[in-house]
C-alpha cells in the first residue's frame, strides 16, 4: 500500500504529508546477525514531503520540501484528524529506527560508526571499533533486519489512515 497520508500543519501553515511502504523485498538476504534468509522478506520505506513553507509568498501548496525530511514531523502544531501529535512522534521515531530496514551497512555487532574530519564514514576505524566476531566489515554489503511484528502491526495501523 503507497498512498499520501496528511499528518497535519506546522504553526507556519505548512502541511506535512507522507508515504509509508510496507512490502515485499524479493530475493534473499544476509541478515544483521549473519543469517541468510529466504526472500520475500518485509522491509518499510517512509518519505515525506512538506507543501508550502507556511510564508505569505507560498500559500499556493508548492512543495517545500520532500524525501528524508522526517523531522518536519516534529514542526507539526495542527494535527489533522484522527492524529495526535503523540501519534505524530511515534511516526517520527519509527521512521528513524527502521526505514529501509533492508539496507543496514553494519552488522548488530557494529553500534558504532566513526566519522574522519571530512565527514566521511572511515570504514577501517568503524570496523576496528567494533570487532565484528564474523570479520564483517562495515558497509561492505547491504544487510536486512527483519521488522518486529509490533512495528508492523503499527505501520498497518498508520497506513489505514489514508486521506486522499
Amino acid at each position: 500500500m503507497n498512498r499520501e497520508i496528511r499528518l497535519g500543519k506546522s504553526a507556519r501553515g505548512a502541511l506535512v504529508t507522507v508515504e509509508i511502504r510496507l512490502d515485499a523485498k524479493g530475493g534473499d538476504s544476509l541478515s544483521v546477525n549473519h543469517e541468510h534468509l529466504p526472500g520475500p522478506l518485509q522491509r518499510l520505506s517512509i518519505s515525506g514531503t512538506v507543501y508550502g513553507d507556511g510564508t505569505q509568498r507560498d500559500r499556493g501548496g508548492n512543495v517545500y520540501s520532500a524525501g528524508q525530511c522526517r523531522d518536519a514531523l516534529l514542526d507539526i502544531t495542527e494535527p489533522e484528524a484522527p492524529w495526535t501529535l503523540d501519534e505524530i512522534g511515534q511516526l517520527h521515531d519509527l521512521w528513524g529506527r527502521w526505514h529501509l530496514n533492508d539496507m543496514r551497512p553494519g552488522c548488530a555487532h557494529q553500534t558504532t560508526v566513526v566519522y574522519r574530519a571530512d565527514q566521511q564514514v572511515d570504514l577501517d576505524a568503524t570496523t576496528a571499533a567494533n570487532e565484528c566476531p564474523m570479520s564483517y566489515r562495515y558497509g561492505s554489503a547491504w544487510l536486512y533486519e527483519p521488522l518486529p511484528a509490533d512495528v508492523i502491526e503499527t505501520v498497518q495501523r498508520f497506513q489505514r489512515r489514508l486521506k486522499p
